[in-house]
């Protein structure tokens, strides 16, 4: 008896901590492009 409330209790913390969905890849942060490189350009203020 002892036996199967060690297996269910191990079950059951595996279940709950070892088994988690993959996360989705994240985008690579290296390539970034600015923005706002060059000033605003004003015609005819």
């Amino acid at each position: 008896m002892k036996n199967l409330f060690a297996t269910l209790t191990l079950a059951g913390l595996l279940a709950g901590c070892a088994f988690h969905a993959p996360q989705p890849p994240q985008p690579a942060d290296t390539p970034r492009v600015p923005v706002n490189a060059t000033p605003p350009l004003f015609k005819g203020v």
